[in-house]
């Protein structure tokens, strides 16, 4: 049987277990956020390059090769800053040729 002491102090382990995790979770998620935006600041750095890339690729698989294996390396997690890339560069065009926007009167 608990007694007033032994159950804060479950309760107070409990808390700062929940906030340690809490915690750690938002920090992978702005060291990814940071991650991504530090790829973008060296991405406008040599944007000219990378929009010729694009470009001249057949596909966004093959510009993502392409980027992946050139020399806009981050180290850890390439893939997901050159698909942030992709995305924003590829966007508008994915847009105007796939959907069909009408006005209604």
């Amino acid at each position: 049987q608990l007694n007033l002491r032994n159950y804060l102090n479950y309760f107070l382990k409990f808390r700062e277990e929940t906030i340690r995790k809490r915690t750690k979770y938002f920090l992978k998620i702005a060291a990814d956020k940071l991650e991504i935006l530090q790829g973008f600041s060296i991405a406008t750095k040599s944007i000219k390059n990378i929009i010729d890339i694009i470009q001249s690729s057949e596909n966004a698989a093959a510009a993502k090769l392409i980027l992946v294996t050139n020399t806009f390396r981050l180290g850890g997690q390439d893939e997901v800053f050159i698909s942030s890339i992709l995305v924003i560069l590829l966007l508008p065009n994915f847009l105007r040729e796939n959907l069909k926007f009408s006005v209604i009167v």
